[in-house]
């Protein structure tokens, strides 16, 4: 069942006037004679002004949801890449020696013939 305010409403907008001979008249709508507002440059940069202000509003809301680490969280956190960064430049340079012989040996050989 359809709200009787709704339906109400709705008939309002649809409503035509009528005039003294009963000839139906174009419903008005509100009046919007007066000029549009120009803007200007200074209405531009208050509006540039208020965003940049909203959005360091928003910006602080932001950074207080958020749950930081403790310390001793980002200590492990840190411990674990170094370690990993070790560990990965040594094997790397295990392989750069292993490959960089290989070549070297390889082009001995040719250049020598064994």
């Amino acid at each position: 069942m359809k709200d009787d305010k709704t339906v109400d409403t709705k008939k309002a907008e649809n409503l035509e006037v009528k005039d003294a001979q009963g000839v139906a008249a174009p419903a008005k709508k509100a009046d919007k004679s007066a000029a549009p507002k120009k803007k200007s440059f200074m209405d531009g940069l208050r509006r540039i002004g208020k965003n940049i202000a909203k959005w360091g509003r928003d910006l602080k809301g932001e950074l207080k949801k958020i749950v930081w680490p403790s310390w001793k969280t980002t200590r492990n956190n840190t411990i674990v890449v170094l370690s990993v960064i070790a560990v990965a430049g040594v094997v790397i340079w295990l392989l750069d020696m292993f490959f960089e012989n290989i070549i070297l040996k390889g082009l001995l050989a040719l250049v020598t013939g064994f």
